[in-house]
């Protein structure tokens, strides 16, 4: 996936999630800041995991000072292991 496809991705499921429209997804904030509670973590990793073909651990999400943060460490190319740093941590 590029880099802009997860992105795109992340926007396009939280407004979906949120109920709101694209361009008002600020990645800036945290998924706590729009609400999202660890039950919607675990739905979004699993999401996460079909477009990305590896494990996502839900906490990981709740880690991440921002939704952008976790979006760079996606897009590094070493998501998995910066998700599996953070879930540890």
């Amino acid at each position: 996936m590029a880099e802009s496809e997860i992105r795109r991705w992340v926007r396009r499921y939280l407004a979906g999630v949120l109920g709101i429209d694209e361009a008002r997804v600020e990645l800036d904030r945290t998924l706590e800041a729009y609400g999202l509670d660890s039950i919607e973590a675990v739905l979004m990793a699993g999401a996460l995991e079909d477009e990305l073909d590896f494990e996502v651990d839900p906490a990981a999400f709740l880690q991440f000072p921002t939704i952008e943060a976790m979006v760079a460490a996606l897009e590094s190319g070493e998501g998995e292991r910066l998700l599996t740093e953070y879930a540890a941590s």
